[in-house]
């Protein structure tokens, strides 16, 4: 797999935005989820997201790149559940 770096500070523009989001990122992210875990607000288990097609994370990452290039979030991305256990 390809290795991420950071874009260096000279890469990023007057709209302090760096290069596109890269679907290796996108390929990375998906890999270090963790299977058998409980979903999150979305309900997505990591399995589904593991199980894409090609077709399928090609529009995860263009769900992405629209959302880094217009900065608006959908609602329930910007939501998350805190779950807090007893101390034992």
């Amino acid at each position: 797999m390809e290795e991420l770096q950071l874009e260096n500070e000279a890469m990023v523009g007057s709209d302090e935005k760096g290069p596109e989001v890269l679907e290796a990122e996108i390929e990375a992210a998906i890999g270090e989820l963790k299977s058998g875990k409980a979903e999150g607000v979305d309900e997505i288990p990591a399995e589904l997201l593991k199980a894409l097609g090609e077709r399928g994370r090609k529009e995860l990452v263009g769900l992405c790149r629209s959302i880094y290039v217009t900065e608006d979030w959908p609602v329930d991305f910007t939501k998350s559940t805190i779950v807090t256990l007893e101390k034992k």
